[in-house]
């Protein structure tokens, strides 16, 4: 799963992230994983930022 995390963070967005898997891999279950994933970071990341735990190292907040 490092990889593929890897992999995702060179993209904008968890969308265009996802896309650009999907286009690479043919694993259904795998894809299943992934966007298990990316549905609970859109979840998360903006409650957390919301609490101010989390934004970019920077100190910015994402967009």
């Amino acid at each position: 799963m490092g990889i593929i995390l890897q992999e995702i963070e060179q993209y904008p967005d968890a969308l265009s992230a996802f896309n650009q898997f999907v286009f690479y891999s043919s694993d259904a279950q795998l894809i299943g994983q992934v966007r298990q994933v990316i549905t609970w970071l859109e979840q998360v990341v903006p409650w957390q930022e919301e609490q101010g735990k989390i934004g970019w190292k920077d100190g910015s907040k994402t967009q």
